[in-house]
């Protein structure tokens, strides 16, 4: 079924009142004008009734905000936060492209780009050196953040308490003898991380694979992603200060490309 140009799912099983929400919204981002209840309800064709919990419901959340004076609706805060974030996660890929490559060519080794996706690291993007022997893996796997560089990363620089969120969910798993799971551990392994500005993965993912990270700043000065060169052990044992120096570079020049003004 199409609703004034808007396809709405027949044959995919979904959540009907999640459906409808969605169809609202994607009507409002497009419609540049404030709408009514009633208006909305005979474009989409639910009833009053319904339309107005749908718009309660996305009222309470914010991504729908109502005008006090002619009771009509239209996008809200929190849509443009939503739509923000998608804009500031294209933008780092766009943005990291070049220092990707340079890091790899500096390095001889892979490097990539992760975000962090709710309790995971998730990779969006990378580079693989040329050399035989290497460390690789597929763009948009996940990565635990107990146990990688990326990982720890956005432990350490995480502006809520994500340290114990994610203790308490039970996500930290040890893939190696390396892997630390306990948290006090992990406390002051993100001290020393917060101090240096990166972060190492000494075999504690991969038994061969050694990985420094450092965060990635948007202009809000909140972590948007993190880089990370990742290689075999006995490649990386020798260089990790000098890998290090490149990383947190290649990381500080890329937040300086997204609008971050800070150290």
């Amino acid at each position: 079924m199409t609703v004034n140009g808007i396809l709405e799912n027949e044959n995919v099983d979904t959540v009907l009142s999640v459906e409808r929400a969605l169809l609202i919204l994607k009507y409002l981002a497009e419609t540049p004008e404030e709408i009514g209840v009633r208006d909305m309800s005979r474009v989409l064709g639910y009833s009053p009734p319904v339309t107005q919990k749908i718009f309660n419901t996305l009222k309470v959340h914010g991504f729908i905000r109502q005008n006090d004076k002619t009771d009509r609706y239209s996008l809200g805060p929190t849509a443009l936060r939503v739509g923000m974030a998608m804009l500031t996660q294209l933008s780092v890929v766009r943005v990291a492209r070049p220092f990707l490559d340079r890091l790899t060519e500096e390095t001889g080794e892979t490097t990539f780009l992760a975000i962090r996706e709710g309790l995971a690291a998730i990779y969006v993007d990378k580079e693989v050196t040329s050399n035989p022997i290497r460390m690789d893996a597929e763009v948009g796997v996940s990565r635990p953040l107990n146990c990688t560089a990326v990982g720890k990363v956005f432990l350490a620089f995480d502006n809520g308490d994500l340290l114990t969120e994610a203790a308490e969910a039970g996500v930290f798993t040890k893939f190696t003898s390396n892997s630390i799971i306990d948290v006090m551990e992990l406390k002051s392994i993100i001290d020393r991380i917060r101090e240096t500005g990166y972060a190492i993965d000494y075999r504690e993912y991969h038994p061969e694979a050694i990985c420094v990270a450092a965060p990635i700043f948007g202009a809000n000065r909140k972590v948007v992603a993190a880089v990370t060169t990742s290689g075999v052990g006995t490649r990386m044992e020798s260089r990790i200060d000098q890998i290090a120096e490149w990383v947190i570079d290649a990381a500080a020049q890329i937040s300086r490309n997204l609008g971050h003004s800070g150290s």
